[in-house]
């Protein structure tokens, strides 16, 4: 994903947030640890995911397609296990008692309302 039109100001921010060496200089390794912990990287990684786990291309995760898809985010995110409590409760969450099902949208701001979310970015 690509942004336009970002600003000095973003810029700078970014990079008073990204830890760096004695020297001064970013490592690279201090720049991913930074990326990968970046709301828009996550954003993107969980739409990604949201695509592949979406079974028949419907636009839709439904009630078999959210468990290995929580699995897989928070295990990348976040190196964690999603227990069964929790699937049950986000489902609930997620789905209404008609269709069982969330679309994209829903279900990425659900997520950045989310503790994995607020965890994913406090990894640094």
């Amino acid at each position: 994903m690509l942004i336009s039109d970002v600003t000095d100001e973003e810029v700078e921010g970014c990079k008073n947030e990204i830890k760096r060496q004695e020297n001064g200089k970013i490592h690279y390794l201090d720049f991913e640890d930074w990326y990968l912990s970046s709301p828009i990287y996550i954003v993107s990684f969980v739409k990604k995911q949201f695509d592949e786990f979406d079974n028949d291309s419907d636009g839709y995760i439904n009630e078999q397609e959210l468990e290995p898809l929580l699995k897989k985010i928070v295990s990348e995110l976040l190196s964690e296990n999603v227990v069964k409590e929790q699937l049950d409760t986000i489902g609930q969450v997620l789905f209404d008692d008609k269709h069982n099902k969330t679309d994209k949208a829903s279900f990425i701001e659900w997520f950045k309302c989310s503790l994995y979310f607020e965890q994913a970015t406090r990894r640094n």
